[in-house]
């Protein structure tokens, strides 16, 4: 056989292999955040020719990817319940380049991975029509991206802000973390993210006067929540742990959890002081 017959031959049985593990799907859970992100990671690296890739959590939220050589195409609509913050990265070019774009995919499969231990996937054939000329991204770069994100990826990491960040994705539309002047991570829409720009203006008088909500303050946590009034409508969160510093716009009526949410982060903070 010719070098050429026996590259089609490992080609299609290549594709049959693939076509096998779209039937059954397989478990790639692990107990941790960082495991199961492993094995999602390389399940994307398993494939060649383009084919849709399908997970489902523990908590039944399903997602879609396209996926060839061994790369992330794109995020197929609809976006999971639950992820509606990141539905800006679905159903377009993704562009390693684009550090917010990078840092939304971060933040998006380390949240996904973190709702239960057990994680499915499956391939299928790609949609027909499906924009496949696209580059996409490189696991590699997707592993950087989470690296550069600095999250929580333990069970046992509720202490730390990575696991506040986390935890507040679920309960605001438009987030901004900092470090000194460097972007951790930030999503949201333009005028959102305007919004907290704002904020942030505003939020300097409270932190001056030592408003606060919550206790240890030497735990290094400190948090605020302050703006929409009576009516609790669009109020705006601002927590800081030395020099990170995190602004979300706050969902309506979501207030009261985030702020249970900051007392559980400090008191982990403070135990394992």
């Amino acid at each position: 056989m010719s070098d050429i017959g026996k590259l089609k031959a490992k080609l299609l049985k290549l594709a049959e292999a693939e076509g096998e593990s779209a039937q059954e799907g397989r478990n790639i859970g692990a107990s941790d955040v960082r495991g199961r992100l492993d094995n999602l990671f390389a399940a994307i690296e398993e494939i060649v020719l383009p084919r849709t890739l399908n997970l489902l959590n523990e908590d039944g939220q399903k997602l879609t990817l396209t996926v060839k050589s061994r790369r992330l195409i794109r995020l197929n609509a609809p976006v999971p319940e639950g992820l509606d913050p990141f539905a800006a990265v679905f159903d377009r070019e993704l562009d390693a380049d684009n550090t917010v774009q990078m840092t939304s995919l971060a933040h998006l499969f380390t949240a996904y991975c973190a709702h239960g231990k057990v994680l499915s996937a499956s391939a299928t054939d790609a949609a027909k029509g499906e924009a496949l000329q696209d580059l996409g991204v490189a696991v590699d770069r997707l592993r950087d991206a989470v690296a550069g994100a600095g999250l929580a990826l333990g069970d046992d990491a509720i202490g730390s802000m990575e696991s506040l960040t986390q935890k507040t994705q679920a309960l605001c539309t438009a987030m901004v973390r900092f470090r000194n002047v460097d972007v951790l991570a930030a999503f949201g829409d333009e005028a959102e993210l305007a919004m907290l720009k704002s904020a942030q203006v505003k939020a300097l008088p409270h932190i001056q006067r030592g408003e606060r909500v919550g206790t240890e303050e030497d735990a290094g946590l400190r948090f605020w929540v302050f703006g929409g009034g009576d009516t609790d409508e669009r109020r705006t969160a601002l927590a800081i742990h030395r020099s990170d510093v995190l602004l979300a716009l706050l969902n309506p009526q979501a207030s009261g959890d985030w702020i249970k949410t900051c007392q559980q982060v400090l008191a982990a903070m403070a135990a394992n002081r």
